[in-house]
């Protein structure tokens, strides 16, 4: 639709930018093959186990929105614990393990 249609009721028409798909291929844990979603512009819920991927999903999207400056990754579990960062992500790691010392190895 361009700005001289008018043939669509603009109650229809949903405003502002909407995501019509998402896909990650080896992102965190998303590895091997492209794991997509399709939401079609719609809003939409995302939900699941624990672990099961959701912040890590959240994570793309945040990767490509907010300057590299400014993101914070895995802001819904504790943003000051910065156990996530970019090359994290892009070297596939997806837990944490701590040693005697309290020094966390992914």
């Amino acid at each position: 639709m361009d700005l001289f249609d008018f043939e669509h009721d603009p109650k229809d028409v949903k405003m502002g930018f909407r995501l019509v798909r998402l896909e990650v291929y080896n992102w965190g844990t998303f590895d091997g093959k492209i794991w997509a979603m399709d939401l079609d512009g719609e809003t939409s819920l995302l939900t699941g186990d624990v672990g099961s991927g959701k912040s890590t999903l959240v994570d793309a999207l945040i990767t490509l929105l907010v300057p590299p400056k400014k993101v914070t990754y895995n802001k819904a579990a504790d943003a000051s614990a910065r156990e996530r960062s970019l090359n994290s992500y892009i070297r596939g790691y997806y837990a944490q393990k701590r040693s005697q010392d309290g020094i966390g190895q992914p």
